[in-house]
């Protein structure tokens, strides 16, 4: 056999010795690895010459075919910036939203000339959080550039690494550049004409300051400024006449200025459109005019029904007892498309609460009448007509009462309810409730006087005995049946003048008296009631004296009155 098919033969039986393999088999493709990129970008791009602060953005991704674990970014930042913000230290970043509390984020050491950020493990084919940080960077002359560099590594091994670092270049400028934008607008206006609002925004997106700025509003046909609700503060405005102008003085780098425009629209026609423009201009040279200018576009729609609310109601004070005025405000508007005709708003009144006084303001007529069906009185206030919120405010109500006693005593509510005579499909709003706490109590009162002539009547230049050591040791309101006093008990402080009032809760009581030892109590119930002592004397001990009343009955709003006379004590 010739030498070459001997060589191929052994060839061959090698191949079949190591099990048949073939330059083909899937034993010999590659092995997955993972693969790392980085995306680096910088907003802004460009500073002032001051310095200033960009957000850097920072992306690793992943697009190989295997986990990369140990995932480390180091980020070279340049010379003399700092980490806006923050003191250089250990930060730990998290990702825009985390479900749990495992969820791997970044962990951050700033170090002067390297920041050095670690994250868990990047999945194939997947990335990272979004790693943003705040670079603050030092003054600088115009045409100067600074570069940031981010650098990925992985602990496991990786198909390449010509991917794992990105740049970029921020430069010092000195151009203004303004930029107009309209935002926030309710585009949406009533056919019937209605309220709208647009926020007009001048932003300088250069890097050098603008001397003044000019904002020049073509407004949208149809509309106009509602100037009682316009406030122009640094800016001054002539919105009388079309185009509207305002102007206003200097405007740093990156700062704006805004005006709040409220729009009142006349009527219209449902689907015609109207368009705003707003220019903005400066004396100083800009950079570009492309973003000087904005616009808007309004368009009147078919109204909805009207739809009247009770947005709030309160009543004032929280707690009342007989006699007290409260007070109930009610907050009404017409959150619908149309106006609400003859719009009425009723309160009924309890028995024992007594009208006083309404306020309506412009708006509301307020009378006192009786409902048709049950004959209760009520408050019902009206209002002939009621425009929607487009083009009218929220419309207040404050009425007073005086809550008489008889009252139940605990939660005293009162029910507003409001109705229309325009189609109102929607009334589960229109009613709306508030409450104070009725506390039924009435009072005992009385004098102390010190009866100079032992007549049992309280004459005219008699002196008052006051609390104290030397005349009422303690005047207590026992409720009837007690003995001894209860811990809560009350009791009443005796004034210089003589008198005393203790507010209780309806019931049944009797005053208890305790007296210096220097005095004793006088003949009671000697003739006219009303100037008479209404005490006995029980008892005299060696620290005091008392006396005590009848049973006396305590009616909510009532006074109930329990004179105490007194005489010097016989040796």
């Amino acid at each position: 056999m010739p030498r070459p098919l001997l060589l191929l033969a052994v060839i061959v039986s090698v191949v079949v010795a190591v099990g048949g393999l073939t330059l083909g088999s899937p034993a010999l493709a590659a092995p997955a690895r993972p693969d790392l990129v980085v995306d680096l970008t910088v907003s802004p791009a460009e500073v002032p010459v001051a310095g200033g602060v960009v957000q850097l953005g920072i992306l690793v991704r992943n697009v190989g075919s295997a986990s990369a674990g140990g995932v480390t970014l180091r980020i070279r930042p340049p010379a003399g910036s700092t980490l806006a913000g923050e003191e250089p230290g250990a930060v730990a970043v998290g990702p825009a939203s985390a479900e749990t509390t495992d969820t791997p984020f970044w962990q951050c050491d700033f170090g002067v000339s390297r920041w050095t950020c670690t994250y868990g493990t990047v999945g194939a084919g997947g990335q990272a959080e979004t790693l943003t940080l705040p670079l603050r960077l030092p003054a600088a002359s115009v045409g100067d550039a600074a570069t940031v560099s981010a650098t990925v590594s992985t602990s496991s091994l990786e198909v390449a690494t010509g991917n794992n670092t990105d740049r970029a270049r921020i430069t010092y400028t000195a151009v203004a550049d303004l930029a107009t934008e309209l935002l926030f607008a309710d585009t949406e206006v009533s056919s019937l004409g209605g309220r709208s609002f647009v926020q007009a925004r001048v932003t300088n997106v250069g890097t050098a300051e603008v001397a003044d700025v000019r904002l020049t509003m073509d407004p949208p046909p149809g509309g106009r400024v509602q100037l009682e609700n316009f406030t122009t503060d640094e800016w001054q405005c002539d919105v009388d006449a079309a185009p509207w102008v305002c102007t206003r003085g200097a405007l740093a780098p990156g700062a704006f200025a805004y005006l709040n425009i409220p729009l009142l629209f006349s009527p219209g026609t449902a689907g015609d459109t109207m368009t705003m423009t707003a220019t903005a201009s400066t004396t100083t040279t800009e950079r570009s005019l492309t973003n000087n200018s904005a616009e808007t576009t309004f368009r009147y729609i078919t109204p909805e029904p009207a739809d009247l609310v009770l947005l709030g109601m309160d009543a004032y004070p929280p707690q009342v007892v007989a006699g007290d005025q409260v007070s109930i405000y009610i907050n009404v508007d017409n959150i619908g498309g149309s106006p609400a005709d003859n719009a009425t708003v009723r309160l009924p009144l309890p028995d024992t609460v007594q009208p006083v006084s309404a306020d309506g303001g412009d708006d509301w007529t307020c009378t006192v009448g009786q409902d048709a069906d049950s004959g209760q009185r009520l408050w019902e206030c009206v209002k002939p007509r009621f425009h929607p919120e487009s083009l009218e405010f929220v419309s207040p109500i404050q009425l007073v009462a005086t809550v008489g006693a008889g009252t139940p005593d605990g939660t005293l509510t009162f029910t507003a309810t409001a109705r229309t005579d325009s189609p109102e499909p929607d009334t589960d709003n229109n009613t709306l409730q508030a409450s104070t706490t009725y506390q039924a109590q009435g009072f005992i009162s009385g004098r102390v006087w010190l009866d100079q002539d032992r007549d049992g009547q309280r004459d005219a230049g008699e002196p008052p005995v006051a609390s104290g050591g030397d005349g009422v040791r303690v005047l207590r309101l026992m409720e009837e049946g007690l003995v001894h006093p209860a811990w809560d008990t009350p009791v009443a402080d005796v004034q210089g003048d003589g008198t005393y009032r203790q507010p209780l809760a309806p019931g049944r009581y009797f005053v208890r008296v305790e007296v210096s030892t220097t005095l004793d109590f006088t003949a009671p119930n000697a003739g006219d009631d009303a100037s008479d002592s209404d005490v006995v004397f029980t008892v005299r001990a060696y620290d005091g004296v008392t006396a005590e009343s009848a049973v006396v009955e305590v009616v909510d709003g009532q006074h109930t009155v329990v004179d105490i006379g007194l005489v010097p004590a016989q040796p």
